[in-house]
Parts: C-alpha cells; sequence; structure tokens
C-alpha cells in the first residue's frame, strides 16, 4: 500500500502493482509506503477518505500469472501444511497448470497456511473462484460476511456492489496509459508523469520470470476455461470489459 498526497495505492498480488508502485515513488518521493499487500479495510485511520487506485487483470491471465510466478512454489506451506500437499499427491515444483487450477480452486481459496481463513460461502448455486475470494477480502467493506451472503441473484444483480469501496481499477492490459492519464487527473503536470509511458514491466524480487510476450489462451482447453469462467462470474459480471475475451477452442 502507498499513500500519496492525492489518494492510496492498494496493490492486489499479480496485477501489474509492482510497476504502478514503483512508478508512484517517482511521481510522489514522499509517499508513505506500507506493508505491501494490504487491504481498503486495512487504509489507515489518517487516510480514511482518500480516493484509492487499484488494479485488476483478466482473471485466467492473473491464473498464468501467478502459475509462472510460483510464490506457492517457493513457498507451499503458506498455502497448504505438508499433510494437504502429500494427500494431494502433486509436487509443487513440478505442478502442471491444470493441477494448479484445481489445487488453487480446492486448497488455496478458503485457506491460509493449510487453515481457514474465514472466508465461506454456501449461497451460490457453484462454488465461487479463488480470485473472487481476494477481490472480495481486498475491495470490500464486511468482506466476510460479504462473501458468505453472496448468491445468484446478487450476483447476476451486482446487489453485493453496495459493499464496495469506491475504488478506481486499472487495468493491467494498458496499464501505463491509463496510468499515466489517472495521475493528469490529479493536476499533475504531463512533464511529471509522462515517462511512464516508456517504462517496461518490473519483476518482483522472488518468483519465475513470464516468458515474454506470453499470453493466456494457449494455457486454456475447453473444459478449463469453463471451469474459471463459473468460478470467477461475479469478476466477469463486475468487468464485463472481460467478457469477450473467454472464448477458447
Amino acid at each position: 500500500m502507498l499513500i500519496t498526497d492525492d489518494f492510496v495505492f492498494v496493490h492486489m498480488p499479480k496485477t501489474g502493482g509492482t510497476f504502478v508502485q514503483n512508478m508512484l515513488k517517482r511521481v510522489y518521493p514522499h509517499a508513505t509506503e506500507l506493508e505491501t499487500h494490504l487491504s481498503c479495510s486495512d487504509i489507515p485511520e489518517q487516510a480514511k477518505g482518500m480516493p484509492i487506485l487499484s488494479i485488476v487483470r483478466h482473471p485466467m491471465d492473473r491464473y498464468v500469472s501467478q502459475y509462472h510466478f510460483g510464490w506457492w512454489r517457493l513457498h507451499p506451506n503458506r498455502y497448504c501444511s505438508q499433510a494437504q500437499w502429500q494427500n494431494m499427491g502433486v509436487d509443487p515444483k513440478t505442478m502442471s497448470f491444470g493441477d494448479f487450477i484445481y489445487v488453487s480452486d480446492t486448497y488455496f481459496k478458503g485457506h491460509f497456511e493449510g487453515q481457514s481463513n474465514g472466508f465461506a460461502n454456501r449461497k451460490a448455486d457453484e462454488p465461487l473462484g479463488w480470485h473472487t475470494e481476494q477481490f472480495i477480502r481486498f475491495f470490500y467493506r464486511d468482506a466476510k460476511e460479504v462473501y458468505a451472503e453472496l448468491d445468484e441473484q446478487s450476483i447476476q444483480s451486482g446487489a453485493y456492489q453496495q459493499a464496495e469501496y469506491p475504488v478506481t481499477f486499472l487495468h493491467t492490459e494498458s496499464l501505463n496509459q491509463q496510468l499515466v492519464d489517472f495521475l493528469k487527473q490529479q493536476n499533475l503536470a504531463p512533464s511529471r508523469v509522462e515517462f511512464i509511458l516508456e517504462q517496461d514491466k518490473l519483476q518482483p524480487k522472488e518468483g519465475t520470470k513470464r516468458p515474454a510476450q506470453d499470453t493466456w489462451q494457449p494455457y486454456f482447453h475447453s473444459e478449463l476455461a469453463t471451469f474459471v469462467r463459473n468460478r470467477e462470474r461475479l469478476l466477469f459480471q463486475r468487468f464485463p470489459y472481460y467478457q469477450n475475451q473467454v472464448g477458447c477452442d
């Protein structure tokens, strides 16, 4: 999290937040930097009421990014207990992308270090996805209660959004330009921010670098794409921008 003079930046993992945070520190050198992955509910009292900036990413592309980055591979016990990994019969060091999707849906969702994290939903007709849980946790007031009460009617109507913090979301796919546009809206001179347009992606210190120009589509056969689309249906409803990009051969 970064608190600038004009807004608070909330960094949800694997959306391009490392890039944005570094760019913002150049624009706002005196900004207050807190723990990286804090939620909107963690904004300190002195910054409550400030505008909030964050980033969203196509759910399928974000799964591919998480798979390559491999934080779960470097720190498997942050996700599952040793006994759970053994019971799965899956080695995190060699886990395939398809196994990663199903393991994250079964063992990462609703858990931290192999224990329940308090997020549980039993009202939706079909289970909700790992990314949906993270989205609610990062951007909603009373997040556990909101997640618990989600059903198909509230998902389709968007009624759940009443509990969402007022966040301006940038999209990973066009991050440089959208960040510059947002900063200009804060009345910053173009000369202070347009350097961002020429900057390349930044890789966090740990993790595996994703191949250049890699796209998410080849990772998803039809069954796997349908699985993720169903699990993350709330995100596709919340961000219709992504709905027309989920077809797979």
